[in-house]
Parts: C-alpha cells; sequence; structure tokens
C-alpha cells in the first residue's frame, strides 16, 4: 500500500509574487512566439500527433514514443501547450486535451516503471503556464511525495510520477470549465477508484485533492475521499506510524482521530450530496469510532431497509451489532450480529464480535460458544468468506468498469 507525505504547507501554485511581476511579460512574450524556439514548437507537435493516434487502453506506438520522451520535453509540451492550442476551437481542444489525459493515464497504468522516470523538474521549469495561457510561478519545489508499505511496516519513500499531475493539469484546460465537463468527473472518480481498489491511499489522496477543487460538490468524490480517511483511520495503517514514531513525525503522519473527523465531514458531505447508500453506512461507522453512538445507531436503522447489496447488509448488521453494544444493548447487539453470520457464513468477523459481546457483558458461557462456532468454520482460509477483509476498498469494486467507460467516452460520436 501507499501513503502519502503530509507537509506543513499546502502543494500550492500563486500568481503575483514579486519575481513573477518581472519576469512573466518574458515568459508570455517567449511562449506566444516572440522569438520562440521552433524545437519547442516541434516538441509539442510531436506529442499532439501522439495524442491523437494513441488507442487509450492499449500500448501502442504513440504511447511509447510519449514514455519514451525526456522529461526536458514534456516539461516543454507543459510550458508551451496552451498558447498552442488558442487556435482551436473548443471541441478540438477539448477532445486534444481530454485524450492527452488519457495517454498520461495510459502511460502511468500501463508503464509504470517508465512513469515513474518523469518528475517535472522546478530547476529547469521554475514556472508553469496552465491551459488557460496564464504564467504561474511555482511556490514548491518538490514533487509530490508518497512512503510505500507492507503489512504495516515503512518500506520506502517515492514520489508520484509526473505523468498523473500532466493528466490533471490537461483537464484544467478544458472549456468553458472543467467542472461543467461529463468526462473530467468521470476521469477523476475512475482514477481515485483505481487507486482506492489497490490501497494506493496516497496517490488518491493528491488525485482527490486536486478533484475536489475542481468538482467541490460532486458526491462520489466525496464519498471516495471520506472512504480513505476513513481506511487512513483504521488499525491497519495506523500501525505505520506506531512502528516507526520518528518517520511519522518526518511525514507528519495524521492520527486516527484527525482522520476520522475528515472522514465524518467528507461522508457527511457525500450523504447530503445524494451519494451512494454506502455512504450512510460508513459514515454511520465513522461517527461510531468518533463515540456519537446514538446517531451511529440511528443511521443504521434508518438506512438497512435500503440495503439491496448483500455485502451492505452484512456491513450494516455488522455495524449496528457494534452500536448496540457499545450502548449496552447485549439482547439487539447479539440479533444484529446473528444477522451478519447468517448473511455470510464462513465469516470470522460476527462471531468474534459475538464473543467479546459476551465477554464485556460477564457471560462466560455465551463467549465460549461463540468460540467454538469460530473454531468450526473451514481451516483453509480459501474455503472461507468475510467482506470485512476487504472493507477498507471493497468501495473502490466497480473501478475497472468505470476506467472502461472513460476510455471508450473519448470514441463516442458526438462529443460536446
Amino acid at each position: 500500500m501507499i501513503l502519502r507525505t503530509y507537509r506543513a504547507g499546502p502543494p500550492a501554485l500563486c500568481q503575483g509574487d514579486a519575481v513573477g511581476k518581472l519576469v512573466l511579460p518574458l515568459i508570455v512574450a517567449s511562449v506566444l512566439g516572440v522569438g520562440a524556439d521552433q524545437s519547442d514548437l516541434a516538441i509539442v507537435r510531436q506529442w499532439m500527433a501522439a495524442v491523437t493516434a494513441h488507442q487509450s487502453g492499449t500500448v501502442d506506438q504513440p504511447l511509447l514514443e510519449v514514455a519514451d520522451m525526456a522529461p526536458g520535453d514534456l516539461d516543454t509540451v507543459r510550458r508551451t501547450l496552451g498558447p498552442a492550442l488558442k487556435s482551436l476551437r473548443n471541441k478540438e481542444r477539448n477532445d486534444l486535451l481530454r485524450r492527452g489525459a488519457l495517454l498520461h493515464t495510459d502511460i502511468a497504468l500501463l508503464l509504470p516503471e517508465r512513469a515513474a522516470e518523469y518528475q517535472p523538474s522546478p530547476e529547469s521549469l521554475p514556472f508553469t503556464i496552465d491551459l488557460t495561457g496564464t504564467p504561474r510561478i511555482l511556490r514548491r519545489h518538490e514533487p509530490d511525495a508518497l512512503f510505500f508499505s507492507l503489512d504495516g511496516e515503512y518500506v520506502t519513500s517515492s514520489v508520484e510520477s509526473g505523468h498523473w499531475s500532466m493528466a490533471r493539469l490537461l483537464l484544467d484546460g478544458i472549456r468553458p470549465h472543467p467542472a461543467s465537463d461529463e468526462f473530467v468527473r468521470l476521469w477523476y472518480r475512475a482514477v481515485a477508484a483505481t487507486f482506492e481498489k489497490v490501497y494506493l491511499f496516497g496517490n488518491a489522496a493528491y488525485q482527490l485533492d486536486h478533484a475536489k477543487e475542481v468538482l467541490p460538490h460532486d458526491p462520489m468524490i466525496l464519498f471516495y475521499a471520506g472512504a480513505m480517511h476513513e481506511a487512513l483511520g483504521s488499525e491497519r495503517f495506523q500501525a505505520i506510524p506506531k512502528a516507526r514514531p520518528v518517520i511519522a513525525a518526518q511525514l507528519r503522519f495524521p492520527t486516527a482521530q484527525e482522520q476520522w473527523r475528515d472522514a465524518e465531514k467528507l461522508l457527511g458531505a457525500a450523504v447530503k450530496a445524494h451519494g451512494p447508500v454506502e455512504a450512510r453506512v460508513r459514515y454511520a461507522r465513522v461517527l461510531g469510532r468518533l463515540g456519537q453512538h446514538d446517531k451511529a445507531l440511528s443511521m443504521l436503522k434508518g438506512v438497512a431497509p435500503e440495503l439491496r447489496d448483500p455485502r451492505l447488509q452484512y456491513f450494516g448488521a455488522l455495524f449496528l451489532g457494534s452500536e448496540e453494544g457499545a450502548l449496552g444493548h447485549v439482547a439487539q447487539a447479539r440479533d444484529a450480529f446473528e444477522r451478519a453470520a447468517a448473511l455470510d457464513p464462513t465469516a470470522q468477523s460476527p462471531l468474534l464480535a459475538l464473543g467479546d459481546l459476551f465477554r464485556r457483558a460477564g457471560d462466560r458461557a455465551a463467549a465460549l460458544d461463540a468460540l467454538r462456532r469460530l473454531e468450526a468454520l473451514p481451516a483453509d482460509p480459501a474455503d472461507r468468506t468475510d467482506p470485512w477483509r476487504d472493507y477498507f476498498r471493497s468501495f473502490a469494486f466497480d473501478a475497472d468498469d468505470q476506467l472502461a467507460a472513460v476510455r471508450a467516452w473519448v470514441d463516442r460520436k458526438e462529443q460536446p
């Protein structure tokens, strides 16, 4: 799994710095063609030709050509493309930008080793020009950092591939505004789900940070962001800073309480924005983790009749049992855990919860009976199922389908 580094300052771009006031007129003049370097224009033309020819989702020659471009050449595209697109009508411009975003998405996903080699160079590119043609001075001079873990142990640190920031930059140039573009919405959702499905929460965090700026009220973006913070508050991930406190201090890894509060805010917003019904189930669980058991219990009871997916029915019953137990309602908690056990007879989580419930209630016989039922489950893990195992990623179950739909979108006959 991959988690992000949290820094003291936000990854911000700024305009109007004192240095910028001195050099931006020169930058604009150069990029718009006053003394423009013809080799730069040739690089941009090469990139545009590859984007147009690439078949999304495949490792074809145009994809390999861009993947093999020198980092400095890709920086040139970032710096020069905006003004170069000014002569295009919005329809053609937007089509090129969407296809460009997909090409860089494909490099990052299909050629990850090559993708890792590209980081926009702050030394060679102390500024960028967004796709409206506006020069911006970069305040930050380091790429987005990530760290890797395995089984709750810190392994190493790395940085996000520049191809992801390139794709986001391209979509920022969609007109009249990226927030009104269906493709942009589908792309941000699909890529976030793709990361989260395989526990790449560091990449997902950078993706969702930008998505929330572009699509601040999108219910699925809010849901994915809230579910990510819920996952990062779990012991599975909190074990990492506990095991390596020095590294945790350097990375500024948020505590479980901080993650749950972020999850509460985002999942609550997703519910208000009429997000998926799963948002209510997860929101209730987070409220319980924050000690708001009465509110969590009420929400779980309210959402239960609307749950049709057996996975969500299982989670709803399991979490309802937890909240009833937290409030001292032993009989009601037992009934909820038994419903969860009936939904997935080989799952161990409801039986463990029953054992703990009866232990805390002082019913030793009932606790031992729950443990005997646990012992009677198939010994081979391959013969057992438990939706809880994948709880912190199962919300992104349709990531592959979403990504396929995004790739198919650009080949529709009718595009706005």
